[in-house]
């Protein structure tokens, strides 16, 4: 996983050929952009909402295996929990039809917090668990999560 700034979206660009364009995206997003999708290309696409997050008791920590997300926080603050899914275990699995697992709250994670312009770009095989509030105090957000076949 990634962790970074969009500021420094260039470090990343050579990492997959569809980056460029999602960025492109992400970056042209505001808090008046219109909720919805956003094509990229046919390997990627950007899902834009505004919601209120919630408690870390009613999240949960999925994973994927075909595609890869960027969460970019465009307006507000978020926290996920990221780590690796690798001996984790599942309690639900969509891999086949929706491309989602759901694991089990594993023993050990690392809480990353989301500021305007952040974003965390978590491959195949990483588990998450976003749509916390800060604090575990549910707050306004606007976010984008790009999605990008692998």
């Amino acid at each position: 996983m990634i962790i970074d700034n969009i500021r420094n979206k260039a470090r990343y660009l050579a990492s997959h050929p569809e980056l460029e364009g999602v960025f492109a995206v992400l970056e042209s997003l505001t808090e008046e952009s219109e909720i919805g999708r956003y094509d990229v290309s046919e390997k990627a696409f950007v899902n834009l909402a505004k919601y209120t997050n919630k408690t870390e008791d009613v999240c949960r920590f999925e994973g994927h295996a075909v595609y890869a997300d960027v969460q970019y926080m465009v307006k507000g603050r978020e926290v996920i929990d990221v780590c690796d899914g690798a001996g984790e275990t599942m309690n639900e699995n969509r891999l086949a039809t929706d491309d989602i697992c759901f694991y089990n709250t594993p023993a050990k994670y690392t809480r990353v917090t989301l500021h305007d312009g952040d974003f965390v770009l978590i491959y195949p095989g990483e588990a998450h668990r976003p749509c916390v509030g800060e604090g575990n105090v549910p707050c306004a957000v606007v976010k984008a999560v790009a999605k990008i076949r692998m």
